[in-house]
């Protein structure tokens, strides 16, 4: 079974699991078998993929990272998590009742790095997200922060994928692979725009507490995308990120001597990154993999180079995620011993009053 085959019959599995059991009942039931099922998904397509290309091909081009790339990455990954965070907390200063400090938003942003890799797909990392912006400004305004940041990333992501067909169909020469990308991208735009404007025209007297709240979540990802104040750093933010992404995947190939052009990085990795948000895998692993193996393909790039180029960039994320956990260990002796400092004040002063 080749690669495309493998990821065909991942995202055709997913699909139907949630007719698997309709009758399930029991709330723990629902919550773990989805994680089993989407485990059971990652293992199966890495082995599948390990299969066909060979372990220790992949093994072999990771004995040798170079020093220099992997700084640059590191480099390229501090500025993107700084961009990425500035542009939430312009989206989540737009919801919340309050501004929302910076240092908040860049403690939720690692935590969702650290503990969403145990989370279904890409997506994982923004329940951590909501769960920790919720104790600040309270759960509707953490939720709805989170999902226009990431519809608003999705818009721009699809954007940028049609803006650049033109040059992919150039460089593969494939007219029906570009069709194919075209119907991809416009289906996934019009998808997006129909939901931002359909709840406005939804009769109210459906379920007036859903319409209202997808219709004031449309009109916060109108806000973010079409309004002078917001758009150009909602935009702007979430052009930067994909661009960096683009540039790590880029350093990372040179990091273990793929020879893989940013030129070639900018046309597809896009396309993987879109496919390993389906809900199929656990953050995202496998489904991204075989989605690098199949896209760079298409310029010649041996699949083993494109699945070392994907777990690499995998493991991105988690050492993200690492970095805030280490100063979080140490930021919290601190806290608890201001904590500490100001009981013994406030007792001290009470008592000085008795």
């Amino acid at each position: 079974m080749g690669l495309n085959k493998a990821l065909g019959w991942a995202v055709g599995a997913a699909s139907s699991v949630g007719s698997a059991w309709p009758g399930a009942g029991a709330g723990a039931l629902q919550v773990v078998m989805p994680f089993v099922f989407r485990l059971g998904v990652t293992t199966i397509i890495f082995l599948l993929i390990f299969w066909e290309i060979g372990f220790r091909s992949i093994l072999g081009r990771l004995q040798d990272l170079q020093p220099v790339p992997l700084a640059l990455v590191a480099l390229v990954l501090g500025i993107q998590f700084l961009v990425t965070a500035w542009r939430w907390k312009r989206i989540a200063d737009s919801v919340s009742p309050s501004p929302v400090p910076y240092s908040a938003i860049c403690r939720a942003q690692g935590a969702g790095n650290l503990y969403g890799q145990l989370l279904p797909s890409t997506l994982g990392d923004d329940v951590v997200r909501i769960a920790m912006l919720a104790r600040r400004i309270g759960v509707a305004p953490a939720t709805f922060s989170v999902l226009v940041d990431r519809m608003a990333g999705l818009a721009v992501l699809l954007g940028l994928m049609i803006a650049l067909l033109p040059l992919l169909g150039w460089r593969i020469g494939h007219s029906t692979v570009v069709l194919a990308g075209l119907m991809l991208g416009l289906a996934g735009l019009g998808a997006l725009f129909f939901f931002l404007f359909l709840p406005d025209r939804l009769p109210s007297r459906w379920t007036p507490r859903i319409v209202a709240s997808l219709s004031s979540l449309a009109a916060h990802v109108r806000k973010a995308l079409f309004t002078s104040a917001f758009a150009p750093a909602v935009i702007g933010g979430g052009i930067l990120t994909q661009l960096s992404s683009i540039a790590v995947v880029f350093l990372l190939g040179h990091a273990v001597g793929i020879p893989v052009s940013i030129a070639d990085c900018l046309l597809l990795v896009p396309w993987a990154l879109l496919l390993a948000g389906l809900p199929v895998s656990l953050a995202g692993w496998g489904v991204r993999e075989g989605a690098m193996a199949s896209v760079f393909t298409l310029v010649g790039v041996h699949a083993a180079d494109s699945v070392t180029m994907s777990i690499l960039y995998g493991l991105t994320a988690p050492t993200v995620g690492l970095v805030y956990g280490m100063f979080a260990l140490f930021e919290r002796p601190r806290s608890l011993s201001w904590r500490v400092s100001r009981a013994e004040k406030a007792k001290s002063s009470g008592g000085g009053e008795n």
